[in-house]
């Protein structure tokens, strides 16, 4: 239980609570919004997977701190938008960051609304579609890497001399 990075966990809680209209956006409005929560539960992935990764870097709480101020600023604003980029933050800060972790974060504009507001001249096929891809593509860029240098490491035995 001491590894738990509870800080971390608390601020994306208060985070979520405040992206609490995310799932309205998606189910009653546009139908370019519809699939934004598998985007979301693609990218959320590495989150899940985290607990058994070998990756020894340790996390850093300044995501956090990022995704708390955004999530306050989006509050008081009114805006939406600023909300959820706040909880990505504050998502991102249960992983290590590095060039990756920039990677993956900035794919989560697949779950975001202005995602589908961006593509409304598309179909709704291809906007569910690029969602799902885009996301996939942040999940692969932060977990293929770990899980080749798992099997690409080499297992040692003592030879008795």
């Amino acid at each position: 239980m001491r590894d738990v990075p509870w800080a971390q966990l608390a601020v994306l809680a208060c985070c979520a609570v405040q992206s609490r209209r995310l799932p309205i956006e998606w189910m009653k409005h546009t139908p370019y919004e519809r699939f934004g929560w598998i985007a979301l539960a693609v990218w959320l992935i590495p989150l899940a997977m985290r607990p058994w990764s070998r990756d020894p870097r340790p996390t850093a709480m300044w995501p956090s701190y990022v995704g708390l101020v955004l999530a306050f600023i989006g509050t008081v604003g009114d805006l939406n938008a600023i909300i959820y980029v706040g909880t990505a933050f504050a998502a991102a800060a249960l992983l290590p960051p590095g060039w990756r972790w920039l990677a993956w974060l900035a794919c989560a504009a697949s779950w975001w609304t202005a995602f589908g507001y961006l593509l409304t001249s598309q179909s709704t096929t291809v906007v569910a579609t690029s969602r799902i891809a885009v996301a996939a593509i942040g999940v692969a860029l932060v977990l293929l890497p770990l899980s080749r240098a798992v099997r690409s490491s080499p297992t040692t035995t003592e030879v008795p001399t």
